[in-house]
């Protein structure tokens, strides 16, 4: 073979070579956020949170409320207060067992900009930036049950929040 022929050859192999490699930008296993759920407090930073069947004894440092009147949902927010209403992001959920029954609890911050104390987009980064506020509530949580009722306490990421959402909202 002539060497202008091999050239012909290594150019339009590296030109293919080029061309079916993945771009780097893309991120993998990267799944949409939920967007327009919006929450209402019904306890502002500093109140008891009453939950079905649990209550708080130890005031709460976050926001809360019932996404769509079931899941109760803890806001990682500042200057929200009860009443006020909040598009959310969801970073994840927090299960655990009291008394052999399962709760979930939907953790979640502001879309808005100025209210976000995390400025997590997801669990991973929430959990990587700020695994302080994590043992925070998972204490605050243990805290609050009664004579250590709390067990089996698990976090789940975004992903997992945002098929618990789509459930219920299927179920309205």
């Amino acid at each position: 073979m002539s060497i202008r022929i091999q050239c012909i050859i290594f150019v339009t192999s590296f030109i293919l070579c080029l061309a079916s490699c993945n771009n780097a930008d893309k991120t993998i296993n990267e799944y949409p956020q939920l967007n327009g759920h919006v929450l209402t407090i019904a306890n502002g930073p500093g109140e008891n949170i009453s939950f079905n069947q649990f209550s708080s004894t130890i005031p709460s440092f976050f926001p809360s409320g019932l996404f769509s009147n079931k899941l109760p949902t803890f806001l990682l927010a500042k200057n929200l207060n009860k009443g006020d209403q909040s598009e959310i992001v969801e970073l994840g959920l927090l299960n655990f067992e009291i008394n052999d029954s399962l709760h979930t609890v939907l953790i979640a911050t502001p879309a808005n900009e100025s209210n976000k104390i995390v400025l997590s987009k997801n669990y991973n980064d929430f959990s990587l930036q700020h695994p302080n506020v994590k043992h925070l509530i998972e204490s605050w949580l243990k805290t609050n049950c009664q004579e250590n009722s709390c067990k089996n306490v698990k976090w789940q990421n975004d992903f997992k929040a945002r098929l618990e959402i789509q459930e219920l909202l299927s179920k309205k």
